[in-house]
């Protein structure tokens, strides 16, 4: 009650201190930050908006509790050569390699990158008026990533993780497969790998001390189809993929669209 009664202070004296008229939340005592602590904070505890250090503590804040990311990547290929007799075309890449590179900062800070590399790639295409036959063959193909951060909080707690990963394809291969007969179009897609990997991390916070680490052998392969008749699209598939340990499959439900 006495609350009510005590007018607020003010270095400076003023009928009512640091209120905004048009802003009834200004004039309750009880309220942080005009009711508003999500986008606003309060550095003296009398935070207003025609103040110029409140204006730039508030900014500050929000800016480095924000999302705010960046990115790069690269790639380049050692040789290539491409080739076409009549219905068939033939390209072949040998030594081809991407990185891309990733930061994040603001609430939850981080940086990653990876980088990829095949030592040899084939794509055969085979095009006649009604079907098209795409053959895509990957030797050697490998992969590398890391990844490390800092989280201020949410779900994750306060701490720091990092981790990192490769794995490499021995080898690697996709058949894709194109109908057209008047307006229905059959697409059919068989892809299959074999490989090992290899992953490590570790995370230390609030929410505890983890860490894992691994090393696979693996293989998998994959089935998919799409039909497509004027505006109406059907798709399936099922995949398989397997370790030393288990293999797991999954049969992708049966899946029909319309385009209005």
């Amino acid at each position: 009650m006495g609350r009510f009664l005590s007018p607020d202070w003010a270095a400076k004296i003023s009928p009512v201190p640091y209120a905004v008229l048009d802003d009834p939340q200004s004039l309750n005592l009880y309220a942080y930050v005009r009711n508003n602590p999500l986008s606003r904070v309060d550095a003296d505890g009398h935070c207003d908006k025609s103040g110029l250090l409140c204006r730039a503590w508030t900014t500050a804040y929000n800016w480095a509790t924000s999302s705010h990311s960046a990115s790069a990547s690269a790639s380049a290929t050692a040789g290539q050569g491409d080739g076409s007799a009549g219905p068939l075309s033939v390209n072949a890449k040998a030594g081809t390699a991407q990185a891309s590179a990733k930061a994040s900062w603001g609430k939850n800070t981080g940086a990653s990158a990876n980088a990829s590399a095949s030592v040899a790639e084939t794509t055969i295409k085979v095009t006649d008026h009604s079907t098209t036959q795409v053959t895509q063959v990957n030797a050697l193909t490998a992969n590398a990533g890391a990844n490390a951060g800092v989280s201020l909080g949410g779900k994750n707690g306060f701490g720091v993780q990092a981790g990192a990963g490769a794995n490499a394809d021995v080898l690697t291969g996709s058949e894709t497969g194109t109908i057209t007969l008047g307006p229905v179009t059959v697409t059919g897609t068989a892809t299959g790998n074999v490989g090992i990997g290899a992953n490590a991390s570790g995370a230390i916070g609030t929410n505890g001390i983890s860490g894992s680490a691994g090393l696979t052998f693996g293989y998998g392969g994959a089935l998919s189809f799409s039909v497509s008749w004027g505006g109406i699209e059907g798709t399936g598939g099922a995949s398989v993929k397997g370790t030393a340990e288990k293999i797991t499959t999954k049969v992708d439900t049966p899946d029909v669209r319309v385009d209005q």
